[in-house]
Order: structure tokens, then C-alpha cells, then sequence
């Protein structure tokens, strides 16, 4: 792993509890949208699940629910906090390797795809792509980019345009791509909805 990487995991590992507390907030609007696509007691995987708030959720909700990240701290968080999910620690990059192709109904990925260098958004798009089953709806969840101002920050943690989020995702062989802004935290978001091509 490379040395941001490492900086990211160190940083989620050492504010599992407080991130848990200030950040972990169910997305209601953006959830039900993503839940209206999956069938009833689908699979969902939770890529970049955090404090495992969503995926809970989903869980509660009757969905076979999965929640990876790479943080170890943030996985024993879950273990000990979440009622719902089954959790693993894991590289979004190593999705592939551990999922069979075409399983989950649904893709999750809230915040995390930020915390990715550029060459890295594709190969976990196409991988996310893999292990959808046809017509999977992959759902993203991240800070809308509108100038190249950006302040600096503590960690990797990329912002996006809504057309270079529309082309990575069409790189990545995604279709039915819909695409809303939102508000959340006193931040701007991006909400994105893609469906397997």
C-alpha cells in the first residue's frame, strides 16, 4: 500500500469513534433511491463502510448486507457497535479478488471513492462493475468539485466535477447514469446512480 494510503488508514483508525459520532448520518433521500433499485432481501456490498452505519441500516432493512474498509480499527467499531451487516476488512482494490462475479444486487460506496488516487477511481469502478449481477445498481456518494481551489487537507480526499464522475463511470462500462446535488453536513455533495451496462 502507498504512503497516502497508509496516511488515510492511519487517520481513520485513530478517529474511529469520533468520525462515528460527528459524520455517521443515514442519507435518507439518497438511501431510499438506492434501496427502490434492489430487490427485496438482495445482496449489498458496503465498499468503504466506515463506522458501518449504512450498512446496519440496510441490514435492518432485510438486505444481505456486506460492509468492508481498510481501516481495522473502524471494522472492530463495527463489530462491537453495529446490530446488522456482516463485516470484513478490505481493500477496495481487492474487491475483485474476494467477491465472485455478478453477486450483489447493489454497490455502496459513500465517501470512499474520494480517499482513491486517479488511477485507482477506474480499477475499483471496473471491479465494482465485475461483481454486480446484471442490471446491479452501483450508488456514489461524494464532494461535489467546483473549482480548483481546494484547501488542503490532513489525508487524500478528492473532490469531483459531475462530468468527470459521469466519464470515469462510462470508462468503467456504467450505464444510466443519473446524477442530483445535494446537501449534507454543511457540505455539497453528489449523489450518483449507475447501473451495469
Amino acid at each position: 500500500m502507498n504512503k497516502k494510503y497508509l496516511k488515510v488508514e492511519s487517520f481513520y483508525n485513530s478517529n474511529s469513534q469520533g468520525y462515528a459520532e460527528n459524520s455517521a448520518v443515514i442519507l435518507r433521500e439518497q438511501v431510499g433511491y438506492f434501496l427502490s433499485s434492489i430487490p427485496d432481501n438482495g445482496r449489498i456490498l458496503d465498499a468503504g463502510c466506515g463506522p458501518g452505519h449504512d450498512t446496519e441500516f440496510f441490514s435492518r432493512k432485510g438486505f444481505d448486507t456486506t460492509g468492508i474498509d481498510f481501516s481495522v480499527e473502524m471494522i472492530e467499531f463495527c463489530r462491537k457497535h453495529r446490530k446488522g451487516g456482516v463485516f470484513r476488512k478490505m481493500n477496495m482494490l481487492d474487491m475483485g479478488r474476494n467477491f465472485p462475479r455478478n453477486y450483489f444486487d447493489g454497490i455502496w460506496m459513500s465517501s470512499s471513492i474520494t480517499h482513491l488516487e486517479d488511477r485507482d477511481i477506474i480499477k475499483v469502478l471496473k471491479q465494482a462493475k465485475n461483481i454486480l449481477l446484471e442490471n446491479g445498481t452501483l450508488a456514489i456518494i461524494i464532494k461535489r468539485k467546483f473549482n480548483n481551489k481546494l484547501q488542503p487537507r490532513e489525508i487524500l480526499f478528492r473532490q469531483f466535477y459531475k462530468k468527470e464522475i459521469i466519464s470515469l463511470l462510462k470508462l468503467s462500462g456504467f450505464s444510466k447514469i443519473k446524477l442530483t446535488d445535494f446537501e449534507a453536513l454543511n457540505k455539497k455533495w453528489l449523489f450518483v446512480l449507475a447501473n451495469k451496462a
